[in-house]
C-alpha cells in the first residue's frame, strides 16, 4: 500500500507499507553496523516500510527517503538495528522521485542519526527481531542528519502502527515527529 499526501505549503510525504518503492534496489552490504537495543513493547504489524519526505522552508528544502525491513524470525536475540557500515554508491537517479537530483545510495554519514532516531523512541521499539535500513535516497543539497533521524523514527512508528486504513495527512506527517 502506498500513502501519498501533499500540504498546501509544498511539503509532501509518501509511505510504502509492506512493499518497496518502485525501481529501488535494496542495499546489499556485506559490512553492517549492528546496534543491540534494549527491547521495548511495540508489536510489529508491517514487515517493510519506506518513507519519502520533502519539506520546503524559505529558499531551501529538506529531502530524504529511508526504508527498512523487519525480520521477526530471529526472536532469540534482543532488538537489533542494522545500517551499512560503509557508503554504498550507485550514483544514479531514482526515476520515481519527485526530486530531480535524488541519488540512490546509502551514505554512511547519516548512520549515527538513523540509529539515534530509533533510540529516541525508547520503549516504543520492538522487543525482539532485526530491523535493517537498506533503502536510501538523498540529494546533494537538502538532505541532512536531522532528516534521516526523523525518517528512522517514522519507519519504526510505521512498522508498529495500525496503518491498515488510510491515515489522515496529519497522522502521516506526525510519524516523523
Amino acid at each position: 500500500m502506498i500513502i501519498d499526501f501533499e500540504n498546501p505549503t509544498g511539503s509532501w510525504i509518501r509511505i510504502w507499507l509492506d512493499e518497496p518503492p518502485p525501481g529501488l534496489d535494496f542495499v546489499t552490504s556485506r559490512d553492517w553496523r549492528v546496534s543491540n537495543l534494549s527491547g521495548g513493547v511495540a508489536v510489529v504489524r508491517h514487515h517493510r516500510v519506506a518513507i519519502e519526505i520533502f519539506r520546503p522552508f524559505g529558499g531551501m528544502f529538506h529531502y530524504g527517503l529511508l526504508g527498512g525491513g523487519f525480520d521477526s524470525t530471529d526472536i532469540g536475540t534482543p532488538f537489533r538495528v542494522r545500517v551499512p557500515a560503509r557508503d554504498v554508491t550507485t550514483s544514479c537517479a531514482w526515476p520515481s522521485s519527485r526530486l530531480p537530483d535524488g541519488l540512490v545510495e546509502y551514505s554512511s554519514e547519516y548512520s549515527e542519526s538513523i540509529l539515534n532516531g530509533v533510540k529516541d523512541l525508547g520503549v516504543t521499539i520492538p522487543s525482539r527481531g532485526v530491523l535493517s535500513f537498506d533503502t536510501m535516497v538523498h540529494s546533494k543539497i537538502g538532505s541532512a542528519a536531522t532528516v534521516f533521524r526523523a525518517l528512522s523514527r517514522g519507519v519504526v512508528r510505521a512498522l508498529t502502527s495500525k496503518l491498515d486504513v488510510l491515515p489522515t495527512k496529519e497522522e502521516a506527517f506526525s510519524l516523523l515527529a
